[in-house]
């Protein structure tokens, strides 16, 4: 995939299609753009690795999904509190489904579709159309008027974001694509191909440089110094960083193309002062979509059914809860649960601790938020927490191993 999505054909076939659409949209309905961007992105889709599988698999999904949309806006009876712990229960089987257990998530076509051919990056576009799936159908729920079928699966199967996110919300997709787009200007164009450049530069330069520089073996930290780790652990967030945010870059850039806006998925993560401000840096649509229907709703229904544990028991089980959803979702090992309890205990600690800070020492708390030389220790130690929380990105026993290094065991 990364091969053809930063090669010349697949620039041609994009400038093309774009070109097309363009000229074709301001002829067209919104219903007639719709139905043309799900065309482009079926086009694109089948050029994957697992092809038509892939592609059956896609359309269905996203019918199946538009079609729920649709009757969750059109049927007031859908609307009422008497479905909603089915519709919440139905989603996070889904999510399960087809992020976690892939051999039940083949029984669902009777084995007309070969799930086995598909690949880690097809399961994660997947897995990015369930979370669209979702706001979806919670916009349709709250919506006066039900989504237009096509409008639901243009935006379910939109390419540009499909497998690398961001992840968009349906609200402002539909929006932008009630309005025909204009012919591209030469500023916009301009804008577009810098963008696009610079994902490139990304993926292709920066992103390869840091991988092959990183002194990390694939299989054991063993034989490196803490200082070394440490270095290899810096390439290694700096790979993923430039490798991510430059597939963001080509997704943001394309859908402009087609005259869709893409939200930022990153803002400058490496300025972060603390493991909250890295977290809405660092795939923010992502993180954004699980605050929303994860932590937000958690945290008011514990504030209203379990009032003994309190604000702050409330918010930090919330957060646990997040976090633990967000390291399940990356992979289905003990290492990845392990990476969100890791990062739970980080942003409980950091709310835990600027409490202490507010009520017990308001002075100091004053003079550390205005303190510069506090601030550069603050992005540094930020960085630090997550990069060492990368060694349990590999497995558990290079997770060990790494902690041992770093501890002088």
């Amino acid at each position: 995939m990364t091969n053809f999505y930063t090669s010349l054909l697949f620039l041609g076939e994009m400038l093309a299609a774009a070109g097309l659409y363009r000229w074709l949209a301001p002829r067209l309905s919104a219903s007639s753009r719709a139905f043309s961007l799900i065309l482009i992105s079926l086009f694109f889709l089948a050029q994957l690795k697992a092809g038509t599988p892939f592609l059956i698999a896609t359309s269905l999904y996203a019918t199946f999904a538009a079609l729920v949309a649709y009757g969750f806006g059109r049927f007031q009876a859908l609307k009422q509190g008497t479905l909603k712990l089915a519709g919440i229960i139905l989603l996070a089987a889904l999510l399960l489904l087809l992020v976690k257990y892939r051999f039940y998530a083949s029984l669902l076509l009777a084995g007309l579709v070969d799930f086995k051919a598909f690949s880690v990056l097809e399961w994660l576009g997947l897995s990015y159309m369930t979370f669209r799936a979702i706001d979806l159908w919670v916009q349709a729920r709250r919506a006066k008027i039900a989504p237009a079928p096509f409008t639901a699966a243009a935006y379910l199967v939109f390419f540009p974001a499909f497998v690398a996110g961001p992840v968009n919300r349906f609200r402002d997709f539909a929006n932008d694509l009630a309005a025909p787009p204009t012919l591209l200007s030469f500023d916009e164009l301009r804008a577009i191909a810098e963008r696009l450049g610079l994902g490139v530069i990304k993926i292709l330069l920066l992103a390869e440089f840091f991988r092959a520089n990183s002194p990390i073996g694939l299989a054991s930290p063993e034989g490196l110094s803490p200082t070394f780790l440490m270095i290899g652990l810096f390439c290694q967030l700096a790979y993923i960083y430039f490798d991510f945010s430059g597939y963001s870059d080509g997704a943001i850039a394309t859908a402009r193309l087609f005259g869709l806006k893409l939200p930022e998925n990153f803002n400058h993560p490496y300025l972060a002062r603390n493991l909250q401000d890295f977290w809405n840096r660092w795939h923010i649509s992502f993180v954004h979509w699980c605050r929303d229907y994860i932590y937000f709703v958690l945290l008011r229904s514990l504030r209203l059914r379990a009032r003994w544990m309190g604000d702050l028991g409330a918010n930090l089980a919330a957060i646990f809860t997040t976090f633990f959803f967000m390291g399940a979702w990356h992979g289905d090992g003990l290492n990845w649960l392990l990476y969100g309890v890791y990062h739970g205990l980080g942003m409980a600690g950091l709310v835990v601790g600027r409490r202490w800070l507010a009520t017990s020492a308001p002075d100091l708390n004053a003079k550390l938020a205005d303190s510069r030389i506090f601030g550069f220790v603050s992005v540094l130690a930020t960085l630090s927490f997550v990069s060492v929380g990368l060694l349990l990105t590999h497995d558990i026993t290079f997770a060990k191993q790494g902690a041992a290094i770093l501890v002088g065991l």
